[in-house]
């Protein structure tokens, strides 16, 4: 971000000339300071008569306190879980055999109905009716789609 942000300023109508520069302070130092430079004639337009002004932003930093984290790993994971056509959920656990997925399903009444393995080296990619596609790379790095039937 520190390196972009003087051409997205010069992009933006902004001051020519802009820098920003991070420090962190020594030892016992309260943290980062980040401080933008804005050459003259840049808030106040050309020739506004200004001269370089600085500004010194402290950024906040928050810590989780040891109640808010878990004692625990989730049972699964961010992005795992997916609806098919049937209304059924499909929840990627965090358990994996032989380097494959394991899979819970799920129905609408909440009860597991299966668990599923995927073969090796599959990703599902999406539900049809009464089937599952899997995407596949083949050695040469294209990907295939692969269609199976739910029971």
């Amino acid at each position: 971000m520190s390196s972009s942000l003087p051409a997205r300023m010069q992009r933006g109508g902004g001051a020519i000339g802009a820098q920003m520069t991070a420090t962190r302070p020594g030892p016992g130092g309260g943290g980062t300071a980040i401080t933008i430079r804005v050459a003259p004639g840049g808030p106040g337009g050309p020739g506004g008569g200004g001269g370089p002004s600085s500004a010194t932003i402290m950024p906040t930093i928050l810590r989780a306190e040891v109640s808010d984290v878990p004692d625990y790993r989730p049972p699964f994971g961010q992005g795992a879980v997916r609806a098919d056509r049937s209304g059924n959920l499909w929840i990627r656990t965090n358990k994996w055999v032989d380097g494959r997925p394991v899979y819970d399903v799920v129905n609408r009444k909440g009860e597991l109905t299966d668990r599923v393995q995927l073969p090796p080296h599959r990703t599902i990619a999406g539900f049809g009716p009464g089937v599952v596609y899997m995407a596949v790379q083949d050695s040469s790095g294209v990907a295939h789609l692969e269609r199976a039937r739910i029971k």
